[in-house]
């Protein structure tokens, strides 16, 4: 690591202020010539846009209620400035100065510092790089400032919180409330109403305890699965028991008369304790001991740190009599005051560490200076219920990850002002989805919980809780890389291409690690055809991949909804989720299902990496595993190599399931799953989890629609492909009556033509986004189209060289007619033609396929055990007629038998499958291969206790 120290400073003696320039130009190699191409980042918390050039931006710790749009200072200072060049290489500046500071970016590539002077020493500029990367800028940056303790798991899942939840028994009711609506969430917090008068350490058991301990509630806590976070502000009110408890001399901050400074703040005129005072540190932690011991709360917020009096602050000149001489000694808080709340989290972690020592202490604070990320995570501060602040969510949040400070996110809804349903779900989707998620607002607003909005933003929030706990393996494993390396947990869209100019002012998405995040942050969302030469009868890709060299490709975790972030994966990338969703992280162990996530690179290859541990304590106790993924000829083979003496819940159940989700192409995925040995898991060689075959009737899963608009009777499900020289047009259309899928892939990825099945849709139970492969693989040549003809009717055409493909869907009252048309030009030769199509009915122990075969045999198939049968010749189906009987619907499927040489069923897993195959002969335009289908559903009735179709005759 290239470190220069840059010692220089000079006096303003007009503006009585010390002034230091660095111009970048001096660290270039002479050949790399600089101007104002280069973009600047950080500076920490502020609320300007993410690229700060032509910014000047003020640092001093503020409390800044109800802060807009482009406001600084706010409530956290850090003297740092991320640069980065057009060609990706980045420097960085860190002014070690704790005091007011302003630094002016409006003259790239020079960053300007301005502090007041006078000044007892010249603070020392340390510049870092140039680094081939800011993601390696910022790793340097950790080894100067440190890096991110591991947090505990539980903290990584969604808090719940309000100003204020009162008395106790409230806060039971908002636990009940999510677990009830089956909401996922780990955490709620207590502010200051809990407090005797809001004095600091105290417990108000006339109003809020009167019917509960504190010890009580957090056992009704813990009983459900939740966790608390209790609030502990610095001010200390005048002569109270707390007060008298400090007997440190001069420990509370002084007027300069040598009085204690005494400001307004919630119990009244309070003293704020000397935290520069390792003494009065000791003295706070052993009160944190106390606090901790007291209420077994599991963790601690504090607040007003800055440290804040109501309506301003502390006064510059009152002096921190015995501050410690490694900081300073005798001082102003002038100099002290922008590292005041970092030292109070300091002590706070103390305690909570000397309380618990077997646990990982959760801190969050509203100051902090730089490097107060290694005592406590931090918020957002009183932002507003605003769709501008929603808007400023991310880049707020990626500025602080610049800056070394990953562990953070915004009150989600807003905290003042009142949220709408649309507002809140919104918020929802994408807070659930930053490091740090949690709720909340003020106590003059309307309740902010996400049952409070309807039952739309109801089913929007579910969605976005359960697909961060999916996330959560990987959420996780992102902040262990954090706390190994300091590379961000959320970081800038830039990041992935750094050398990509169009990325540099991208605000509306961001990267979680091989994942990214495409927001919605404006009230209406456009339509994405706006401004585009697309038609909606395509997937739609965000405009920005257009810019990014590697291929991206879309994914979900079945919660695809117009109000949820978009996501998608990185070519090359493993990423690992959970495979089902847990109400809490105390329901969670590393048995539980996990799913892979795979999107294979060029070469065939793909690599991730999953820590697991118990989730709090000792880090050095854990589970490593890096996974591989090798394409072969017919399949992708999945390589795990594990190290690390972590057992957990594996070791006792001899393993966990697997289910490996291969994307093959813009929100369609090949799956399969296995049963991964626990023997496997604990071996420390590289071993084959499971081999995904890519080949004929392999099972393919589109992205679920969810959503289906109220302006519109149609609906169109998007599905975008690419290939290595273009997109090929080639995707879903849809009614309200059935829908018709269709995939092509190519590109070095799966080199056949693969086209998919046909799939009904049910107006009241939604439509199965299970389809299957045929087997008609020839080499793609041109490209596809398909086009609603009418409401009813839908009709694709497949132009695949030498061979056309044809298929009509056609809805006539209750019957459904499938045709499928292979044409060819020339003579053309195929082995057949295969027509899929799954039942829309619910497949159980009691249902059955009844037929007659041509030899005159009636067979009766039980369609218990998962099996299958083949038809051919004289035990085809007479008329080729077959009886689907449910429970509950009888489904006819009608098979005109003219081209047909061969018809499959299989049934297993719920579902049962048709494959209708065609005879094998030459093809051309007059002597083309037609296979047809038609489909009706009635009632069953019950006769005794057997089950008849009563439409079923003997003929």
């Amino acid at each position: 690591i290239e470190v220069i120290v840059v010692p220089q400073i000079t006096f303003d003696a007009e503006r009585a202020v010390s002034v230091v320039c660095v111009d970048l130009q001096r660290l270039c190699d002479k050949e790399c010539v600089l101007g104002s191409d280069v973009c600047f980042y950080g500076v920490g918390q502020h609320s300007y846009s993410l690229c700060l050039n032509g910014r000047v931006v003020k640092l001093y710790n503020t409390d800044a209620f109800g802060y807009g749009a482009n406001s600084s200072p706010l409530y956290q200072s850090h003297p740092w400035v991320m640069c980065v060049l057009p060609s990706g290489t980045s420097f960085g500046v860190l002014i070690d100065s704790p005091c007011e500071c302003q630094i002016d970016l409006t003259c790239p590539p020079t960053v300007t510092f301005t502090l007041p002077h006078p000044y007892p020493y010249s603070p020392p500029t340390v510049t870092f790089g140039p680094f081939s990367s800011p993601s390696l800028l910022l790793r340097s940056l950790s080894t100067c400032i440190g890096t991110l303790p591991m947090p505990p798991l539980w903290a990584l899942g969604y808090h719940q919180c309000r100003y204020t939840y009162q008395p106790a028994e409230r806060v039971l009711e908002i636990a009940a409330g999510f677990r009830k609506r089956a909401l996922p969430c780990d955490t709620l917090w207590l502010d200051i109403d809990y407090m005797d008068g809001y004095h600091v350490f105290t417990f108000d058991e006339n109003q809020y305890f009167a019917n509960i301990s504190p010890q009580q509630l957090q056992q009704k806590l813990r009983e459900q699965g939740f966790r608390s976070v209790w609030m502990l502000d610095p001010g200390v009110k005048d002569n109270s028991q707390i007060f008298q408890s400090l007997k440190v001399a001069n420990g509370w901050i002084q007027n300069p008369d040598g009085s204690n400074f005494l400001g307004s703040v919630w119990p009244g005129l309070c003293a704020f304790p000397d935290f520069l005072n390792q003494k009065v540190r000791e003295w706070w932690t052993e009160h944190v001991v106390t606090f901790v011991n007291t209420t077994n709360c599991d963790g601690i917020w504090n607040d007003m740190n800055e440290p804040a009096v109501l309506g301003s602050s502390v006064p510059l000149e009152c002096v921190h009599k015995n501050a410690d001489p490694e900081y300073g000694g005798t001082d102003t808080h002038a100099r002290y005051h922008n590292v005041y709340g970092m030292f109070m989290v300091r002590s706070t972690r103390e305690g909570f560490e000397k309380a618990k020592p077997d646990h990982r202490p959760f801190v969050l604070s509203r100051a902090n200076f730089i490097g107060g990320h290694r005592y406590a995570a931090s918020w957002s501060g009183d932002n507003t219920s605003s769709w501008e602040h929603l808007a400023l969510s991310i880049p707020m949040l990626l500025s602080l990850s610049v800056s070394g400070h990953p562990f953070s996110g915004p009150d989600i809804g807003g905290f003042c002002d009142n949220a709408s349903g649309d507002l809140f779900g919104r918020w929802m989707g994408i807070g659930c989805l930053l490091p740090f998620a949690r709720g909340h607002t003020h106590n003059n607003t309307l309740n902010h919980e996400p049952w409070e909005f309807g039952e739309a933003c109801l089913d929007t929030s579910r969605r976005a809780l359960q697909r961060r706990y999916q996330l959560l393996p990987h959420i996780y494993t992102l902040f262990y890389d954090c706390h190994v390396s300091g590379t961000p947990v959320a970081a800038p869209l830039f990041f992935a291409e750094p050398a990509c100019q169009a990325l540099r002012t991208i605000e509306n998405a961001f990267l979680l690690g091989a994942v990214m995040v495409m927001c919605d942050t404006k009230a209406v969302i456009q339509n994405p055809y706006e401004h585009s030469d697309e038609k909606e009868d395509v997937v739609y890709r965000d405009p920005v991949l257009q810019n990014l060299s590697n291929i991206w490709r879309r994914f979900d975790l079945n919660d695809t909804h117009p109000q949820l972030p978009r996501l998608y994966l990185r070519e090359g990338s493993i990423v690992p989720v959970a495979s089902e969703v847990k109400q809490c992280t105390a329901d969670m162990n590393d048995g539980d299902g996990l799913t892979l996530l795979v999107t294979l690179d060029e070469s065939g290859t793909a690599s991730g990496t999953l820590y697991e541990d118990k989730g709090d304590g000792d880090t050095s106790i854990h589970r490593f595993t890096t996974f591989t993924a090798q394409r072969n000829a017919t399949s992708v083979d999945i390589f795990a190599d594990c190290s690390g003496t972590f057992e957990g819940v594996c070791a006792t159940r001899g393993g966990r399931t697997v289910t490996i989700r291969l994307l093959v192409a813009d929100g369609a995925t090949v799956e399969s799953d296995t049963w991964w040995r626990y023997q496997d898991i604990s071996s420390s060689k590289k071993h084959l989890i499971l081999s995904v075959a890519l080949v004929p009737d392999t099972k393919v899963k589109f992205l679920q629609q969810q959503f289906i608009s109220r302006e519109r009777e149609s609906w169109t499900h998007w599905l975008n492909i690419r290939t290595e020289s273009d997109e090929i047009v080639c995707h879903t259309v849809g009614t309200e009556d059935m829908s018709l899928f269709v995939l092509l892939n190519n590109g070095g990825r799966i080199s056949n033509f693969m086209c998919r099945g046909i799939e009904l849709f049910d107006p009241e139970n939604g439509f199965s986004n299970e389809v299957t492969v045929a087997d008609t693989t020839v080499p793609l040549v041109n490209s596809c189209k398909v086009a609603a003809m009418s409401v009813g009717k839908i009709d694709l055409k497949l132009d695949i060289g030498n061979l056309i493909l044809q298929r009509l869907v056609l809805c006539v009252e209750e019957k459904v007619h499938l045709e499928s048309r292979l044409v060819g030009e020339q003579n053309s030769r195929t082995e057949s033609v295969r027509l899929h199509a799954n039942t829309p009915f619910v497949v159980t122990e009691q249902s059955r396929v009844r037929f007659r075969e041509i030899s005159g045999k009636d067979i009766d198939l039980v369609l218990g055990v998962s099996d299958e049968c083949s038809l051919q010749s004289d035990r085809l189906p007479v008329g080729g007629k077959l009886q689907l009987i449910s429970p509950t619907h009888s489904v006819t499927l009608r098979i005109d038998l003219e081209h047909v040489e061969q018809i499959n069923i299989r049934w297993g897993g719920g579902i049962i499958r048709f494959q209708i195959l065609s005879i094998t002969v030459p093809v051309t335009p007059e002597h083309s291969i037609l296979l047809k289908q038609e489909i009706s559903v009635h009632p069953t009735k019950r006769i005794g206790r057997d089950l008849v179709d009563p439409k079923h005759t003997e003929e």
